[in-house]
């Protein structure tokens, strides 16, 4: 559940390829296509969403410590099954939002958020390309 070793692996040669200015991500001699990079990029940022969105509804409701909510809401967004023992201590809001960050994080973060969002058609046809300064 979660982001994948390998989206973490595309997220870091992509960073990679930044350093170096290259304008291609190359894995053992293969190129990776841009979907796959804009996909990467976009399954990191649902997650990451989603687990600060998770983490500020726990910090909200229980009177627990941050680094205990955390952990737990990691854990029950990737689906590992591991606890501090806070889960003994959250109320039935707490349960409720650690139970939807587990279904979120079995489906997978970016699927959730493709669900919930309506069909566009693409609008890349008959665009130029646009060169933006970044960072």
């Amino acid at each position: 559940g979660g982001v994948k070793t390998t989206t973490l692996a595309v997220l870091m040669l992509i960073f990679r390829a930044a350093i170096r200015h290259e304008d291609t991500v190359i894995i053992d001699k293969k190129r990776v296509p841009e979907s796959n990079l804009i996909q990467a990029g976009a399954i990191f940022m649902a997650a990451a969403s989603l687990l600060m969105a998770i983490l500020l509804m726990l910090t909200a409701t229980q009177s627990i410590a941050l680094q205990k909510l955390l952990f737990e809401a990691v854990s029950a967004l990737g689906t590992v099954g591991l606890t501090l023992g806070a889960t003994g201590e959250l109320d039935a809001v707490g349960k409720i939002i650690i139970m939807l960050a587990m279904f979120a994080g079995r489906i997978g973060p970016l699927t959730l958020f493709l669900m919930l969002s309506e069909k566009q058609n693409s609008r890349s046809a008959g665009y130029p390309p646009v060169k933006i300064p970044l960072g």
